[in-house]
C-alpha cells in the first residue's frame, strides 16, 4: 500500500508522489535499507513463517522446533548419539509427512483458539484428512483426544463420544467408555466391552476392560487394582527407610538369605537391547532421523517385531538352550558404554542380566515370553517393571514395593501379571513402619539458655 511505501522511503515530501513514483523510489534502494524500515519484520517473516513451521517439522518432527540442541552440542554439553553417522529422512513419502503435519497442526491450532477455529469439515471424523503412517495415527489420536475434551467441557458429550469411537489408544477408549456408560447407561456399553473383551487392541485395554467390567456388571466396587493392593502381604520395616523403602525392603529380603537387585525397569531393557542390539540399531528399520535421537524409528512406532521376527525367535531359542554369556558377550564387548535410547550401561547392569539368566534356568519362568512382548510393543511394555529382583533357593522372584499412601498403576499390574503368566513369582508388598526397642535416635539439645 503506499502508507507501507512511505515508511520505507522515509523522504518528508513523498506524501505528495503517485504511488508508481514511490514504486520506483523504492526500487533504488537496495535490501539495506529496506530491512531498517518499520515494515521489515511484518513483510518478511510473516510471509514465510507457514513454510518455515514445516521445514522444521520435517528435520525434527516437532513443531516449534528451534536450534537449541546444536548449541548445546557444539558447546560441549549435549553430545550427538556417537554411533549413527548419516540421520535418515524423517517421513517415507511427502504424504506421510504432510498427513501428520496436518493433524499436529489442527491439534495446535485447537489448543490456540479452540472448536470454533477450525474449519467446520473438520469438526467431526467424517471430514477429516486420512492417516498415512504411524506418526500421523498417533497424531491423529491426539487430536481426537483433545477435540473429545473441548467437546466435552462445553457439555456436547455426544460429540465428544463420536471423535473418539474409531481410536484404539488406552485413554481414548477408557473416555470413551465412562462417557458411554454415563450418558447412555449400562445396555449402551455392554456390547462395547463385550468387544474389548474379546478382541482387545492391547494388554492396557483388556486390564481396562475387565476391571471397568467387574465393577458395573458384576458388583465388585473396589478396581483390580485397588484389590491387588489391599491384599497384598505386610513386611515390617525400620522407620529409618523411610526415605527409602526400596531399600529398606531389599536389607528385609537380603536378610533372609536371598540375593536382591534393585534395578526397575532396567533389568528387562538391558537384557533386551543386549540381546537384540543388531536388530534394533543395525537393522534395515533401525532409522535414526537426528543425531540427538536414541530410539529408532521401527522399536518406537510399532513394526520391529514384524520386521525382525524370524531373527528375533531364533535368538529367543537360543537364549533358551544355549550358554547366553557365549550368545550375548560379542555385543557387550563391541558397545558397552555406547549411549541409546532402550537402557544404561551401569556397573551393575551386565553382572545382574547373567545373574538373573542363571536363575532363571532353576525357574519355569518363560524369559523369552516376556523380551517378546517388549518387542511387540515397546511403548506399552517397556516401563512398569517391579522395584526388586530376589533371588531365593536359586530361584527369581520379583516384587512390587508399596508404602502407605502409595497407589499401585494399571502398568505397574499388568506387568506383575504378563511376569506371573511367564511363570515367574511376582507380588505386591506392602510396607509398615516400625519404631520398634532395637531403633537408635540421636537427641540434639538445641536450647540456647536464656533464648
Amino acid at each position: 500500500t503506499k502508507d507501507q511505501l512511505l515508511t520505507i522511503v522515509s523522504i518528508e515530501q513523498a506524501r505528495q508522489w503517485k504511488k508508481d513514483r514511490l514504486v520506483a523510489e523504492v526500487e533504488t534502494h537496495g535490501f539495506d535499507h529496506f530491512s531498517r524500515s518499520p515494515l521489515y519484520p511484518d513483510v518478511l517473516v510473516t510471509e514465510y513463517a507457514d513454510v518455515l513451521l514445516y521445514l522444521s517439522f520435517l528435520s525434527f518432527g516437532e513443531l516449534h522446533a528451534d536450534l537449541a540442541l546444536y548449541t548445546l552440542r557444539d558447546l560441549g554439553i549435549r553430545p550427538g548419539n556417537g554411533w549413527r553417522a548419516t540421520p535418515s529422512a524423517r517421513f517415507s513419502s511427502v504424504e506421510e509427512a504432510r498427513s501428520e503435519f496436518s493433524f499436529r497442526w489442527l491439534t495446535e491450532l485447537l489448543e490456540l483458539s479452540g472448536v470454533e477455529a477450525l474449519p467446520r469439515e473438520l469438526r467431526d471424523r467424517s471430514g477429516w484428512p486420512e492417516a498415512v503412517g504411524a506418526g500421523a495415527v498417533r497424531a491423529r489420536e491426539r487430536f481426537a483426544w483433545h477435540l473429545s475434551e473441548h467437546y466435552r467441557a462445553m457439555g456436547e458429550t455426544e460429540s465428544a463420544i463420536a471423535v473418539l469411537e474409531e481410536e484404539v489408544s488406552l485413554r481414548a477408549i477408557e473416555r470413551r467408555v465412562r462417557l458411554v456408560h454415563a450418558e447412555r447407561g449400562r445396555e449402551a456399553v455392554q456390547p462395547i466391552l463385550e468387544n474389548l473383551l474379546v478382541d482387545p487392541p492391547s494388554s492396557d485395554v483388556l486390564l481396562f476392560a475387565e476391571d471397568f467390567w467387574t465393577r458395573k456388571f458384576e458388583g465388585n466396587r473396589r478396581s483390580v487394582v485397588t484389590e491387588a493392593l489391599r491384599s497384598a502381604r505386610i513386611i515390617e520395616l525400620d522407620s529409618r527407610f523411610r526415605g527409602a523403602p526400596e531399600g529398606g525392603a531389599a536389607k528385609y529380603f537380603e536378610d533372609e538369605g536371598a540375593k536382591v537387585y534393585r534395578r526397575e525397569n532396567h533389568l528387562w531393557l538391558a537384557l533386551f537391547g543386549i540381546l537384540f542390539w543388531e536388530e534394533i540399531f543395525g537393522g534395515e528399520g533401525a532409522a535414526i532421523h537426528s543425531e540427538f535421537e536414541r530410539i529408532p524409528k521401527d522399536l518406537r512406532e510399532g513394526p520391529f517385531y514384524t520386521r525382525n521376527e524370524a531373527a528375533i525367535e531364533r535368538k529367543l531359542r537360543l537364549l533358551r538352550d544355549e550358554d547366553p554369556r557365549a550368545l550375548m558377550e560379542p555385543t557387550i564387548d563391541l558397545y558397552a558404554g555406547t549411549p541409546n535410547g532402550v537402557f544404561g550401561w551401569h556397573p551393575s547392569i551386565v553382572p545382574m542380566v547373567f545373574g538373573f539368566l542363571e536363575a532363571a534356568k532353576n525357574s519355569p519362568g518363560d524369559v523369552g515370553r516376556v523380551l517378546r512382548e517388549i518387542a511387540r510393543d515397546w511403548d506399552g511394555c517397556s516401563y512398569g517393571f517391579p522395584d526388586l529382583l530376589v533371588v531365593r533357593d536359586g530361584i527369581p522372584s520379583f516384587i512390587e514395593i508399596k508404602t502407605e499412601g502409595d497407589s499401585l498403576s494399571r502398568k505397574q499390574l499388568r506387568q506383575l501379571a504378563l511376569l506371573s503368566e511367564s511363570g515367574f513369582p511376582a507380588e505386591v508388598v506392602r510396607v509398615k513402619w516400625s519404631d520398634g526397642d532395637g531403633q537408635t535416635y540421636v537427641v540434639v539439645d538445641v536450647e540456647a539458655t536464656g533464648g
